[in-house]
Formats: C-alpha cells, sequence, structure tokens
C-alpha cells in the first residue's frame, strides 16, 4: 500500500514537470515570437525612447521596446512594464507587440517630432529621458492620430495602449477620432 502511494505521488510528480515543461515550452514560444519580432526592425532593436541599442523590456502600454533606463523612468509614470525574457506573456499580449512596435508607436508619438531640431536623449541622461517621456506620452506633445492625415478610417490604431477601430477612441472621457 504505502508503495503504492509512492508511484502514485512519482506519477503526479512526472505529471505535474510534464504540464510545467508544456507551459515553459509555450511561454519559450512566445518570448521567441516577441525576440524574432524585435530582430525583425530596426527600430525595435534600440529603445525606443533613447538611443540605446538592444532593449531587454517592453512597455505594454505602448507596445514599444524600451531599455532598462526608460523602463524604469516608465514605471515612473505609471506604465506598466515587462521584461521580454524575465516574464510571463500570453498570446494576446504578444499579438499587440507583433501588431505595435517601435515604429508604429513613433508613427502616432512622435508624429509631428522634427528629429533635426530635437535629438532623442542619451542614456547617460535620465533627467532629459524622463523629460522626453513626459513630453512624449503625458503631455502628448508630438501624438497626432495613425490616420488623421488619411481618409480610410478603419484602420486601427494604438491610444494611450488602447487599440481601437475606426479611428475612434475614449482616452479620459475624451473621444479622440
Amino acid at each position: 500500500l504505502r508503495s503504492c502511494g509512492i508511484q502514485a505521488v512519482c506519477w503526479l510528480k512526472r505529471r505535474g514537470s510534464c504540464m510545467a515543461l508544456q507551459k515553459q515550452n509555450q511561454g519559450t514560444t512566445l518570448v521567441g515570437r516577441i525576440r524574432a519580432f524585435q530582430r525583425s526592425s530596426q527600430e525595435n532593436k534600440r529603445c525606443a525612447d533613447c538611443t540605446e541599442l538592444g532593449p531587454t523590456y517592453i512597455c505594454t502600454d505602448y507596445k514599444t521596446f524600451v531599455c532598462q533606463i526608460c523602463s524604469g523612468i516608465h514605471r515612473e509614470f505609471g506604465h506598466k512594464i515587462k521584461g521580454i525574457s524575465l516574464s510571463d506573456w500570453t498570446e494576446k499580449e504578444v499579438e499587440g507587440i507583433e501588431w505595435g512596435g517601435n515604429q508604429r508607436s513613433n508613427e502616432i508619438w512622435l508624429a509631428t517630432f522634427a528629429r533635426s531640431q530635437n535629438l532623442q536623449p542619451d542614456r547617460a541622461e535620465p533627467d532629459k529621458i524622463r523629460d522626453f517621456i513626459r513630453q512624449k506620452y503625458v503631455e502628448k506633445k508630438w501624438w497626432q492620430a495613425a490616420n488623421a492625415n488619411k481618409e480610410n478610417n478603419d484602420k486601427e490604431l494604438v491610444v494611450n495602449g488602447d487599440i481601437t477601430s475606426n479611428g475612434v477612441s475614449h482616452h479620459n472621457g475624451i473621444v479622440l477620432a
């Protein structure tokens, strides 16, 4: 009887390990998709908010790849940050990231930004980075809807992390068109 109990426990442990391995493999696949998407675009190989190469975090509010310093500053503003390799990802989150990325985000949040006049801050200047992130996302200094100059309003866009369709979004009680 005791031997039977031990076999049952061993079977459950093996089964649990198998289930844990399946979950780990699924997580690895999702992280692999994120990494593949990051490698697919030059913009995603650099931090969305400074000049740092090889960002290891994602700001899930804006679907952007960010470095460690910028991730901390985003957290100061209450933006949700996840480590690419250190976090558990859902299929929906990964699909959102694959839909977004630094280029798509910058088309919205830096639409009117004159890169020749104001260079993105260097990671050695955290105060300048903080000001840049505040202006970019909080004050929306350079923001413009992705389809503001297009007649086709059937495209989706990201506004403060929310995916909207037909160019209509509710943000802080304001309808954005």
